[in-house]
């Protein structure tokens, strides 16, 4: 996330680290509130984006690994069938 050879960028980037905490917590509360769980936040997974009107936002990638959660009757949670990316997923049969 703060990765930045441009001192100028970097300063940038970190005058606006609370702004982008918000935003990932943000982001956060809302693919959990989908059932879904990331389980890869780092943060060469979080990306900051220029806005059309020139503000920045920090957003969430990667979902590779993320799993969706569902909720049985008895309200207990358990994992659907893993969602992986082509190259993540593992061999046939296995």
């Amino acid at each position: 996330m703060l990765k930045s050879e441009d001192p100028v960028g970097a300063k940038r980037e970190l005058q606006n680290l609370p702004k982008f905490i918000h935003d990932v917590a943000k982001g956060l509360k809302w693919i959990h509130d989908s059932q879904i769980l990331h389980r890869d936040i780092k943060p060469e997974n979080i990306l900051i984006v220029m806005k059309a009107n020139g503000s920045e936002i920090a957003k969430i990638g990667d979902f590779g690994v993320s799993r969706k959660l569902s909720t049985m009757s008895t309200g207990l949670i358990h994992w659907e069938k893993e969602r992986q990316t082509g190259w993540l997923q593992k061999p046939f049969g296995q």
